[in-house]
C-alpha cells in the first residue's frame, strides 16, 4: 500500500479492470456529461471521469486513516503495557 502512494505511476499500473480511465485523463472534448454507461458519474469541466476521480482519492484517504490507526494502536498497547509493568513493580503510573 505505501508503494502505490509514494510511486502514483506504478499505482495507476495497477488500476482495477474496471476502471478504463486514469485520474489524471483528460479529454476537452467531452466536457462536463451526465452518467453514461462509460463514464458512471458523469465528468466534470476538463472531461475527467468522477468515478474514477473518487475511487483515488478514497484510496489515498484510507492508506492515510489506516497509517493512523496503526500508530495510534501501537502506542495505546505500548502504554498499556508500560503500565502493567510500574503496577506489577509496586509503582504509580508514568
Amino acid at each position: 500500500m505505501a508503494a502505490c502512494l509514494a510511486h502514483p505511476n506504478r499505482a495507476q499500473r495497477r488500476r482495477p479492470w474496471f476502471l478504463r480511465y486514469t485520474y489524471q485523463e483528460q479529454n476537452l472534448d467531452l466536457g462536463a456529461t451526465a452518467p453514461s454507461a462509460q463514464h458512471w458519474l458523469g465528468t466534470d469541466t476538463l472531461g475527467r471521469d468522477l468515478l474514477v476521480r473518487l475511487l483515488y482519492g478514497c484510496r489515498l484517504s484510507l492508506g492515510v486513516a489506516l497509517c493512523a490507526t496503526f500508530v495510534a494502536l501501537k502506542d495505546r498497547v505500548n502504554l498499556r503495557c508500560r503500565v502493567r509493568l510500574h503496577r506489577r513493580q509496586g509503582r504509580r503510573r508514568p
